[in-house]
């Protein structure tokens, strides 16, 4: 099992992905709010060339922000409908995917009113 912790690599992953920076840390960083579950619960089987599903999160911090902003809302459909962690692997409590979800949801709403605030819409 991995642990929960944050390793630099997914530190500076988050940090790059469009809203998931924070400008100041403080008891409400967004990182710490989803690194530690994302590392946890999809990281394993989600990052590089051999990612199930063809769906990497490692790679994410390297693509336009509408792109980023749809897979984030790809992650977030699949923790909602409980179809992710999949069955047989270790899944996160009730209170752990809400709380995920809840950071998740207000980060891309976040973006999405940066994006259309600049014209990037």
């Amino acid at each position: 099992m991995k642990s929960p912790c944050v390793s630099p690599a997914w530190a500076l992953l988050l940090s790059l992905v469009p809203g998931l920076a924070m400008a100041e840390a403080g008891p409400n960083d967004r990182l710490g709010a989803v690194g530690p579950f994302l590392a946890s619960h999809c990281a394993g089987c989600h990052e590089g060339a051999g990612a199930k599903g063809k769906f990497r999160i490692d790679n994410l911090a390297g693509l336009p922000a509408a792109e980023a902003a749809k897979r984030w809302g790809r992650i977030v459909a699949r923790l909602e409908a409980g179809e992710m962690p999949p069955v047989g692997k270790t899944r996160p409590g009730e209170k752990e995917v809400a709380g995920a979800l809840a950071t998740l949801k207000s980060l891309l709403a976040g973006e999405a009113r940066e994006r259309r605030a600049s014209g990037r819409a």
